[in-house]
């Protein structure tokens, strides 16, 4: 009897001792500020983030995937054969380091918020892509964009815009919110709707 009770106080003592000591918790990051770069936390791991895919020439619509580079698909979704805008020859010459952080979610509906952080983070690069084609132009440019969008039944964003924003740029608020207007995310329970609330900061590296 004296022995199990001793066992039992030793492995309270250990899980205390893990608890309280940070040096022999399990490695790796909490949250992308943990994270150098414009690499991201996934998963208690800092890994890189897929790149925007590029638009094909002529554009199809609608999507086989995401496409910020891409310009919008017509009314009827049908029949785009838009080529890819040009950069301004500054912006592709000067591609300056940027940092984008996002923050904590606001979900109203059946999406727990990790998924919700999941999928935003996989298209976090066209995000960047929005801020930094603007960011030569506007070195100072830099602040946080909380965008407000709403996930339909079938998992797609039906209404996406901004909420608020301390970037006051239309034109990078504009191209982010038309981003996530083209986001999947898996659907929601009940076959509900799912309002969410998410922060951006938009920074650039020195």
């Amino acid at each position: 009897m004296d022995d199990t009770r001793g066992k039992q106080l030793f492995c309270l003592l250990l899980v205390l001792i893990l608890a309280a000591c940070p040096t022999l918790r399990k490695p790796g990051c909490e949250t992308d500020s943990d994270c150098k770069g414009d690499r991201i936390c996934e998963g208690r791991r800092c890994v890189t983030p897929p790149q925007p895919s590029p638009c094909p020439r002529p554009a199809p619509c609608p999507r086989p995937a995401p496409c910020p580079t891409c310009p919008e698909c017509p009314p009827g979704g049908t029949g785009s054969s838009s080529p890819q805008p040009e950069l301004p020859p500054q912006e592709s010459r000067d591609r300056r380091p940027v940092r984008i952080v996002g923050g904590r979610a606001e979900v109203r509906g059946s999406l727990s918020k990790e998924i919700i952080r999941r999928i935003i983070r996989r298209h976090i690069n066209e995000v960047k892509y929005c801020y930094q084609r603007d960011l030569a132009q506007n070195p100072g440019l830099s602040g946080q964009v909380i965008v407000q969008f709403t996930v339909g039944a079938t998992g797609q964003v039906v209404t996406s815009k901004i909420q608020s924003s301390t970037l006051h740029h239309s034109g990078v608020e504009s191209c982010i919110a038309q981003a996530v207007r083209r986001w999947l995310f898996p659907r929601p329970k009940g076959g509900g709707i799912v309002i969410v609330s998410y922060p951006f900061v938009l920074k650039s590296v020195q």
